[in-house]
C-alpha cells in the first residue's frame, strides 16, 4: 500500500473528513488533499505531525507501506498516470531514505528512553538498599553504644 493511501485509510477509518485532518495538522484543505494524492513531498517534521495526529507510533503509521507497488503498476501499464521523472523519482527515493532515516532515528529514542528507564530503576533499588544498609549501621551503631555502656557498666562494677 502507498503511503498516500496509508494516510487515507486511517482518516476513513476514524471518520474524519480531509477538513478534519487539515484542522488537526494546521494547514489548508488544499494542502491536505494534496498530501492525499500524493502531489507533495512530505518532510519528516510532517510526517511526525501526521502520526500524532492518528495518534499512532511511526512503525503503526509506516506499518504496511511499500513503495515498489507504484513501480510494479507502472511497469504493468496499470498506472493510468503519467510516468513520473527521474527528478520525481530521486524525489521519493530521497523521501524513502527520510523516513528510513526517522524510523532509525525513533528507534533511537526508543533505546534511550527504555535505557533511562532502566537507568532510574537501577538508581531506586541502590538508593533502597543504600537506605536499608544505611539503617544497617545505625542498628550497629545503637548495639555497640549497648555494648560498650554494659562493658562499661560490669567494668565499673568490678572495680568497686
Amino acid at each position: 500500500m502507498k503511503f498516500t493511501k496509508k494516510i487515507k485509510q486511517l482518516r476513513k477509518e476514524r471518520e474524519w473528513s480531509q477538513e478534519t485532518m487539515a484542522t488537526k495538522l494546521n494547514i489548508s484543505l488544499n494542502s491536505y488533499g494534496a498530501i492525499e494524492r500524493g502531489d507533495t513531498n512530505l518532510g519528516l517534521i510532517r510526517i511526525e505531525e501526521i502520526a500524532d495526529a492518528f495518534d499512532i507510533t511511526l512503525e503503526k503509521l509506516f506499518e504496511g507501506v511499500s513503495y515498489k507497488e507504484e513501480e510494479e503498476e507502472e511497469k504493468e501499464g496499470k498506472n493510468l498516470k503519467r510516468p513520473k521523472s527521474d527528478k520525481m523519482r530521486r524525489k521519493e527515493d530521497l523521501t524513502v531514505l527520510d523516513i528510513e532515516l526517522l524510523k532509525i532515528s525513533h528507534d533511537f529514542e526508543k533505546f534511550k528512553l527504555e535505557h533511562t528507564l532502566k537507568q532510574k530503576e537501577l538508581e531506586k533499588v541502590i538508593s533502597t538498599q543504600m537506605v536499608n544498609l544505611v539503617d544497617k549501621i545505625q542498628q550497629i551503631s545503637i548495639l555497640e553504644d549497648i555494648f560498650i555502656k554494659k562493658t562499661t557498666d560490669n567494668s565499673d562494677e568490678q572495680t568497686s
